[in-house]
């Protein structure tokens, strides 16, 4: 051979040596591969053969065998192996999670990262993680990944015979979840006349998954308003006095990096008693202070006054308290405390009569 180890892609030449025999002669090449198949590579009256662009299918082993009418003699076998490399290596991940970006990991998982690229001799591998090396050999563990591993891992792969290399590069994308569970709440909305069930989980990458649960929601559902954003859910339900008193209402979060989903819940009552009016002197006698309160509930209710020739305070939750002048109070004519209250259609009241006090 005129080259035993030919790179890839180069040309060599094999000959056949016979000192004595009667023409015509006859060569036939044969390869063996390591798997110890024998075919015939090449044959013919020509006593060397020509290969050109040589490739790694052509290592192997060699013999000619040389004939003519008379007898045939085998040669000794000669090793062909073929220089390249390194191909474009290959990544593989475990555990394998793949994204249109590219690898996914679960904080605190154990990640391998295994490198692989075609080459003789054998590749030598380098792991860079954001340019930056961090290891030397064909697997790269990370034993307890954290979010802060994140980005991109690149694998060198260098045939050191040939002084070449090639490079592959992958993104890792940790997924951690939100700390703690998920925080519900109810309040009051469209003026008291409805319910607004809000669901947080801020935090955790990718967002987490939220949804409201239960019965009631479900009955509703034709009816409901839902909005969600990264973190939260909010859900409107309808009004008109549909939800029942004491209801109680759960948001279910999920998130990739957990085993189990977590929740929370919220309960709506209608306080227990009815408003209560008191009306106090204050000052010496310079002001009259009627107060109103409704107490219990949830959410709270609006609690607003109205009196006579337009002395009023606007809405105010749970409490309010209107001061007048002592002399201007209108004896005789009744001072209303309005309490709403989302679960109940009908607005209550409390009404104060200077020099007495009647409810209703």
């Amino acid at each position: 051979m005129s080259d035993t180890s030919p790179v890839e892609g180069s040309s060599m030449w094999m000959r056949c040596n016979v000192e004595n025999g009667t023409e015509p002669i006859r060569y036939v090449w044969q390869r063996e591969t390591s798997s110890e198949d024998i075919t015939t590579f090449a044959q013919g009256n020509n006593s060397i053969i020509n290969v050109t662009n040589v490739n790694r299918n052509h290592t192997g082993w060699y013999r000619c065998v040389a004939s003519n009418t008379i007898n045939n003699q085998t040669s000794d076998r000669v090793w062909l192996d073929t220089i390249y490399g390194p191909d474009v290596p290959q990544i593989d991940v475990t555990p394998p999670r793949t994204v249109k970006q590219g690898y996914t990991a679960l904080e605190t998982e154990a990640v391998s990262l295994l490198c692989q690229a075609q080459s003789n001799p054998a590749s030598q591998y380098i792991w860079f993680y954001n340019n930056s090396q961090v290891y030397t050999g064909q697997k790269f563990t990370i034993t307890k990944i954290l979010r802060v591993d994140a980005g991109d891992y690149t694998c060198l792969a260098q045939n050191t015979y040939l002084n070449t290399r090639t490079k592959k590069t992958i993104s890792l994308t940790v997924y951690y979840p939100p700390d703690g569970s998920p925080s519900c709440s109810v309040e009051p909305a469209l003026n008291h006349t409805s319910l607004r069930l809000l669901c947080s989980w801020p935090g955790g990458f990718p967002s987490p998954s939220l949804h409201w649960t239960g019965d009631l929601i479900q009955d509703q559902s034709n009816t409901a308003q839902q909005t969600s954003s990264a973190s939260s859910t909010t859900i409107m339900l309808p009004s008109g006095g549909l939800t029942s008193n004491n209801s109680l209402f759960t948001c279910l979060g999920s998130h990739a990096a957990l085993k189990q989903s977590t929740q929370c819940s919220t309960r709506t009552y209608i306080p227990p008693a009815e408003p209560l009016c008191f009306a106090y002197v204050i000052n010496d006698k310079q002001y009259l202070m009627l107060s109103c309160s409704w107490e219990g509930g949830a959410p709270k209710a609006l609690v607003w006054w109205e009196g006579p020739e337009g002395q009023s305070k606007g809405g105010e939750q749970t409490s309010n308290i209107l001061i007048l002048r002592y002399g201007t109070a209108r004896s005789g004519k009744p001072y209303t405390c309005y309490a709403k209250h989302p679960l109940l259609v009908e607005t209550k009241t409390c009404r104060l009569t200077l020099g007495q006090c009647t409810f209703s």
